[in-house]
């Protein structure tokens, strides 16, 4: 398909806790910094009530292209976690073991603490429409990476007729900053939003604009590797294939009309 036939999605995840592991092995669970394609597409899924076993959305989902703007880095915590131990209706209550007996497991759990993204989905017109029906009214319900990290915001932003990443994710900003009132208290001194305060449209005295990242895919000679895309979700046979990313840095400010382009 002609590049310029397709549409994209642009989607908030933004919450208290968002974890996006693409490594987690037993009692150690991490998260990358910024949301993995396979939990977007978890997410996705999710939304349209697919189950782990469908592999033909996995298969539709390979031509997605994905972009990430961080609104707001998050702060990376742990979560001490103990799993087992104790006794439960008079019995020894923990984790099986190979021998029959059961203990207890310590897991350390990473997170990220209030972070907020911005994230593109580019691909073929009618699979847009379909994700971008399933996240305005979710078959069940979505989180951010664990099922107890829920979005503190509606995660639908728009649907653009645009196949450049880049001004994908520029535009859903600027429609984002429009929706919340971001631009409404430039001269009143104080600030409408906190998770952007220190952006110098929300402040009442000009400051140095402030860069966000934007992460998009690449070639292999051009990026960080990232193994994160789901060829299956199935508990038994859970695999991932590699892709590419490379960063660069933007200036809200001059997207929004506030600086030098």
């Amino acid at each position: 398909m002609d590049s310029s036939n397709k549409f994209a999605l642009v989607l908030r995840l933004a919450g208290p806790m968002q974890a996006w592991g693409i490594q987690s092995r037993f009692e150690y669970r991490d998260t990358g910094i910024e949301p993995s394609r396979s939990g977007v597409i978890g997410l996705l899924g999710c939304s349209l009530g697919i189950g782990r076993e469908d592999k033909e959305f996995l298969s539709r989902c390979m031509g997605l292209e994905m972009g990430v703007l961080v609104l707001k880095e998050g702060a990376v915590l742990r979560d001490y976690h103990v799993s087992g131990g104790g006794k439960w209706k008079g019995r020894e209550y923990g984790v099986a073991t190979a021998n029959g007996k059961s203990t207890t497991v310590v897991s350390n759990r990473y997170y990220l603490s209030d972070a907020d993204f911005l994230v593109g989905l580019i691909g073929e017109p009618g699979f847009i429409e379909q994700l971008s029906a399933g996240v305005k009214s979710p078959v069940w319900p979505i989180f951010l990476g664990r099922k107890a990290f829920v979005p503190s915001h509606p995660v639908f932003v728009a649907t653009l007729q645009l196949h450049d990443m880049k001004e994908v994710l520029l535009e859903g900003l600027s429609r984002l900053a429009a929706k919340e009132g971001w631009l409404q208290d430039s001269s009143s001194g104080s600030s409408s939003n906190p998770i952007l305060s220190n952006l110098p449209w929300l402040a009442g005295s000009r400051q140095e604009a402030h860069f966000l990242r934007m992460q998009t895919e690449c070639d292999q000679d051009a990026g960080t590797e990232k193994n994160d895309v789901p060829l299956s979700f199935s508990k038994l046979d859970k695999r991932y294939m590699k892709r590419y990313v490379s960063n660069t840095y933007i200036d809200p400010a001059a997207i929004l009309g506030k600086g030098k382009a």
